[in-house]
């Protein structure tokens, strides 16, 4: 956990430099794909080519992970170091109608794909032995029409009390959400919008 959080944390001051065209992009769709997308390109840049990340990995009979990070000497012959798997929240499709609905059936997903992992190849590459477990990655838009601290708390704290009830043993930390931007303002037209952004890297016990 700790190695991996050490990618986890710069990427968001990474995601916090595009600040304005994310938080546009949070207007106007879902993200998740963007996002693992973006930190499989951060994993890449920070480690100067020494690492790399593919998506969506998986033979037919395996899981399919979102993100699988790897290393090696050459690439005939790479080993996957980490894998996560990423989820998105939001409250509001778009700007517009609410999407808080979406979060129990979200956490269930997740916790289904959050476990132990013990083998030695997936897909075609090799697995690291020291490879015992698939992470979370989950993000967490806010947007709202005026700045209300206290609306967004309660939303954020809707997430976390339901991860607890649908995340089996997960581990329960002070900061499960870490802030990437808080109230960007965006103009769509005659409407203004201010959103954020949270993110957090989640393992089971």
């Amino acid at each position: 956990m700790e190695t991996l959080k050490l990618k986890f944390t710069p990427f968001l001051k990474y995601l916090n430099q595009q600040k304005e065209k994310i938080s546009y992009l949070q207007l106007i769709g879902k993200l998740e794909e963007y996002l693992v997308k973006e930190f499989c390109y951060y994993v890449f840049l920070n480690s100067k080519g020494k690492e790399f990340a593919v998506i969506n990995m998986g033979s037919n009979k395996e899981q399919k992970i979102d993100i699988c990070i790897l290393t090696g000497e050459n690439l005939d012959d790479p080993e996957i170091k980490f894998m996560v798997e990423a989820k998105y929240f939001r409250n509001k499709h778009r700007f517009r109608y609410n999407a808080t609905d979406e979060i129990t059936t979200t956490l269930k997903s997740l916790n289904s794909q959050m476990h132990d992992y013990n083998v030695e190849t997936h897909g075609w590459f090799k697995v690291s032995p020291t490879l015992k477990k698939i992470f979370g990655l989950v993000f967490a838009s806010y947007i709202g029409k005026k700045k209300n601290p206290q609306e967004k708390k309660n939303y954020y704290q809707r997430i976390l009390k339901a991860a607890k009830e649908n995340l089996n043993n997960l581990n329960v930390l002070d900061n499960m959400f870490e802030d990437i931007y808080d109230d960007i303002e965006v103009k769509l037209l005659d409407k203004v919008f201010f959103v954020s952004l949270k993110a957090g890297l989640w393992e089971k016990l």
